[in-house]
């Protein structure tokens, strides 16, 4: 029997080791490293929504706090964690994007983006036109557009004008308030007289009014006033001003031979107009002389925007006729 002891020793000893075999644990995947992110305002502490999945700090806003660009966070992490920038550190909103690093204690990286969200109530516009009438306005005057829930800055609030060939233009307001916004339209050649639908872009809300406005060309101005042009039967004649390009008629009084007051104007063709010139052409007919032919005042009667013919009287300007 005691010659068997040597076989059953080494046998033994393997059993025991075996039954002593140390595990070796997997290293721990930590997840929801950054346990709070919140930020204090005069209105409150807002904590943000954190998104382990998409590695993403959501901070939503109220839309008063639209402008708030600065702040220093209070975070808390998992235990043996860190993160640059660090608690308390003062991080800019505007900046894009803002990123926080966080290292586990296992030494895991993941990189965090902040975002920023705006929570908006819903942009109410007022109608300026209805289905029966069209508001109608020039350019170089305020349109008022009222409304509620508008954002108080004009970097937030667009206004958008489409013509009647869907081409879009967008304006900057000259002035926002919580309930209008002011649009200012310069005579600029940026838009032409016409039909426009109107879009207000509220920071992340855009609205549309339903029905179309009517905005027209200004009345021109025309530099007539303490000069002198001499011209022949059929030449062409050149006028300086401003916002010309939306004069469609423009006659000069002539009392040589007429009695009925509106008889006595002859119209000179317009050849071509732009924002500061005009070319008219003298009437091969126009008598020769001088207009005024008495006084220092030449009445003229104008036609823009396809309107009613509008008296315009020049004073000391002096057109001499002479024959061709």
């Amino acid at each position: 029997m005691r010659k068997n002891i040597p076989v059953l020793l080494p046998l033994l000893f393997i059993m025991i080791m075996a039954g002593c075999t140390k595990k070796v644990s997997l290293p721990e995947i930590q997840t929801g490293c950054i346990a709070k992110f919140e930020i204090a305002t005069a209105y409150g502490n807002i904590p943000a929504i954190i998104n382990d999945d998409s590695r993403q700090i959501t901070l939503q806003l109220p839309y008063y706090l639209y402008d708030l660009k600065f702040v220093d966070p209070e975070i808390r992490l998992a235990e043996g964690a860190t993160i640059t920038p660090a608690s308390g550190e003062r991080v800019d909103l505007s900046a894009t994007p803002v990123q926080y690093t966080v290292k586990t204690r296992n030494g895991t990286v993941e990189t965090y983006t902040l975002m920023r969200e705006i929570l908006q109530l819903g942009t109410q516009l007022n109608e300026l036109s209805t289905a029966e009438d069209t508001f109608t306005s020039t350019m170089l005057r305020n349109i008022a557009i009222n409304g509620s829930h508008l954002i108080p800055d004009t970097n937030s609030v667009r206004v958008i004008l489409t013509n009647t060939a869907g081409q879009q233009f967008t304006f900057t307001p000259r002035e926002v308030s919580q309930e209008t916004v002011i649009l200012y339209i310069y005579d600029d050649n940026t838009i032409d007289s016409g039909l426009y639908h109107v879009q207000v872009k509220n920071l992340n809300d855009t609205v549309s009014l339903q029905y179309p406005i009517r905005i027209n060309y200004p009345e021109p101005y025309l530099n007539l006033s303490y000069r002198k042009d001499t011209v022949k039967q059929g030449d062409v004649l050149t006028i300086t001003g401003t916002s010309i390009r939306g004069l469609e008629a423009f006659a000069i009084y002539s009392n040589t031979g007429r009695t009925s007051d509106i008889a006595a104007y002859y119209h000179l063709e317009i050849v071509s107009s732009s924002l500061s010139e005009l070319k008219l052409k003298i009437p091969d007919d126009l008598p020769a002389g001088q207009y005024p032919s008495s006084g220092s005042i030449l009445r003229t009667r104008q036609q823009f925007n396809g309107g009613a013919y509008i008296s315009k009287n020049y004073s000391q300007w002096v057109l001499v006729v002479e024959p061709k």
